[in-house]
């Protein structure tokens, strides 16, 4: 579907307006149409192109109200437009060209990929017109550029999983050494879910085939399978046993190296062969790792500078020296494992939004099917409690809907017939029936999962530079411990003495700790915010976080405690008794809270009823009880002495009490805005979709 903008200059009767939005609504080509009546816009998703999308609302248009002008808004629509800038080797000119381009106002989202040449925006502009300017701006800043339009070859999306990949600098070199391959676009490896994304001109068996090559060269162990499922979910996997292994290896190790040292001074020859047996237990791995790059030409890595520092270290007999190199490593590597691993769930924790199933009504029979399996047009069956698991529109029944996860809306939002619910949001209230709009993979649930997956994937500009730094950094620490082992020794002499110093330069130098402790912290970073219930999109994220000066926060949840407490009462002395008894049988946060706020015996009620998305009402020795909302009160035509509060009582259509229940602010809060204001952060700001007066009381 494509994104169309319209303006229907003229149209000044609000009421016209509100028919015209309905009927084009209705229509089955059109999607998520909202009607701006200040500024005349009415934005849609279309089946249809731009012409044949106006042509079909202007004729609703003027079936409804003469005299209106309906056309295409073309400021508020955009092409995705690729475009290959051969030739240009510049990385300082191409920044100032991305730059340039940036500034433009008819393009947005540019992105220029310095390796692969490719530019891509979001334009006004055809893509000749796009094409005609951006060249203009290559032309005044680098000659010799040649700027076209990208030819677009047939790519497959392609989906894969590395199972048992738990290294994350292995990680990343297989993500580079997948991203040189000319077969393959658009590589990203997610690593908390283990998921490589790709765009692939070879099919998924080849695809898979020649991925699975590059990465048993890299790390043995990985198993790399073809995602079956390609929807926006987590897969729940069984936890790796990673580290029990690692656990028994090290234990292993130590009692080797422990009797090696121990044996030192007295039998000697038994002595080395348990400081060999601890070596192999120790860094067998690592050492394979070494003479597999070798053979592949790839020499300057962590593995090849450890194995050669080691491995020297006992030729000049520092056998507890080789030793305890390759243990401290392994305990590296737990720690860093049981980092990730406990990262990993904190993230995961995120995805708690999506339903697991969902009921469907189909040729009159009820079955519950997998959310990806939802068609549009479907009509799905959502009971009290469960979860909406993609967008669509209410057909029958009333209901409300607990939306703070989407909205931050502390208070339940009632929904009626016709209404449109947004998947993520829970029916708090009675049985309704609902008209699919979306399928699965195109739902706000499937959005907001997405963006918590890619959430790593996004590399901050320390990473990047990491990763090329690494490359040069690891063949000068080799030649320069050669120097420090040559020159030396001609000058002074003493060749095992500054040898022995070289090793230790050698293993001093490892770049693992340069490598794996960057990328490792931002990974943990953003594992340990998710913990607390909040998502940084990526490490570029937060490294900006840095130099914050302003935030905006929400309010439910993250200023207040997104829990409602009982804060005044109104009325009769047991206006909380009649409360509390009538909405123990409701599942509402507000019901709840007066139930849980209420200590004494509750009336039994001779019948009682549900009025789905007013309240409730209950009968008792023939007087008549309602407990609900404004709405309820007015419907039944009780007078209120105020509208302050959320929950009001009334008996035989009598106004009896009223209470009100809010979502208080949690004790840290200010300590909170006072410490991040000694941090630097100026200016705090309070973002929140509940309402004007509620916010400007908390």
């Amino acid at each position: 579907m494509a994104k169309v903008e319209l303006v229907l200059n003229n149209l000044n009767c609000p009421h016209c307006s509100a028919k015209i939005e309905e009927t084009v609504k209705k229509q089955a080509e059109f999607e998520n149409v909202i009607f701006n009546f200040v500024n005349k816009k009415m934005t849609m998703e279309s089946q249809l192109s731009e012409e044949e999308t106006l042509s079909k609302v202007k004729g609703i248009v003027d079936s409804i109200e003469e005299g209106v002008d309906t056309v295409l808004n073309r400021k508020g629509n955009y092409n995705k437009v690729e475009l290959l800038l051969n030739n240009l080797n510049c990385p300082n000119c191409s920044a100032k060209i991305e730059q340039k381009v940036k500034e433009q106002a008819e393009f947005k989202n540019v992105m220029f990929n310095f390796v692969n040449k490719k530019m891509t925006m979001d334009s006004q502009l055809s893509e000749e017109e796009t094409l005609s300017k951006v060249k203009g701006i290559v032309d005044s800043i680098e000659d010799g550029v040649d700027t076209v339009l990208s030819v677009k070859t047939n790519f497959n999306k392609v989906i894969l999983v590395l199972n048992n990949l738990n290294c994350p600098n292995c990680s990343a070199k297989i993500e580079q050494k997948v991203k040189e391959q000319e077969e393959f676009e658009n590589v990203v490896f997610n690593f908390v879910n283990k998921k490589m994304t790709l765009d692939s001109k070879l099919s998924e068996q080849d695809t898979l085939a020649k991925v699975k090559g590059i990465v048993d060269s890299i790390e043995e162990g990985v198993d790399t399978v073809l995602d079956e499922n390609k929807k926006a979910e987590v897969k729940k996997t069984k936890e790796s046993d990673f580290g029990k292994k690692a656990i028994a290896r090290i234990i292993v190790g130590v009692v080797l190296m422990g009797g090696g040292i121990a044996l030192n001074s007295s039998f000697g020859f038994l002595s080395e062969i348990l400081f060999v047996l601890a070596y192999v237990v120790f860094g067998y791995d690592v050492v394979i790792k070494a003479v597999k790059n070798i053979l592949k030409g790839d020499f300057f890595d962590e593995n090849f500078l450890m194995s050669l520092a080691t491995i020297c270290a006992f030729v000049i007999g520092e056998w507890t020296e080789a030793v305890a190199v390759m243990l401290f490593y392994q305990v590296g590597e737990y720690f860093q494992s049981m980092a990730v691993d406990k990262s990993q769930k904190s993230i995961k924790g995120l995805l708690e939004i999506k339903a697991d199933s969902v009921t469907v009504e189909r040729n009159g029979e009820v079955q519950a099917i997998a959310p990806e399996e939802i068609n549009i047009g479907d009509t799905i069956v959502v009971k009290a409690g469960e979860k909406v698991c993609v967008d669509g529109v209410i057909t029958k029944g009333d209901s409300s809907f607990d939306m703070k996860a989407l909205t931050g809306e502390s208070v339940p939002v009632e929904k009626k017939q016709g209404d449109t619910v947004l998947s993520g949001s829970i029916n708090t209230g009675a049985v309704i029936y609902m008209k699919a709009q979306k399928r699965f993979e195109d739902s706000t649930v499937a959005r907001i999962i997405e963006m918590v997956e890619n959430a790593t994937a996004n590399k901050s500009k320390t990473e990047n530079f990491i990763t090329k730094f690494a490359k040069i950094y690891t063949p000068v620490v080799v030649f320069l411990a050669v120097a420090l082992t040559v020159l030396p020794t001609i000058v002074v002499g003493d060749f095992q003495q500054w040898l022995s110093r070289a090793l230790v330069f050698l293993v001093a130098s490892c770049p693992c700790a340069l490598v794996l402790s960057v990328p490792l912290t931002f990974f943990s970073g953003i594992g340990a915010v998710s913990k607390k219930g909040a998502l940084v999109k990526g490490s570029t994220y937060l490294q900006t976080l840095s130099g914050l000066n302003t935030l905006v926060v929400d309010k439910t949840g993250t200023i207040t405690k997104g829990e409602f407490t009982v804060v005044e009462t109104d009325g009769k002395d047991d206006v909380m008794k009649v409360a509390a008894s009538l909405e123990r049988f409701s599942n509402h946060p507000i019901a709840q809270a007066i139930v849980k706020s209420y200590k004494g015996d509750y009336i039994d009620f001779d019948t009682t009823e549900e009025l789905a998305g007013y309240g409730l009402m209950g009968v008792k020795d023939g007087d008549k009880y309602f407990v609900g909302s404004q709405r309820l009160m007015e419907r039944e035509n009780v007078a209120l002495n105020n509208t302050k509060y959320n929950i009001y009582v009334s008996k035989n259509n009598e106004y009896y009490g009223a209470i009100k229940a809010e979502d208080t602010i949690k004790p840290d809060s200010s300590k909170a805005i006072a410490d991040l204001k000694a941090l630097g952060v100026n200016e705090i700001v309070m973002l929140t979709g509940d309402k004007q007066d509620i916010a400007e009381e908390i």
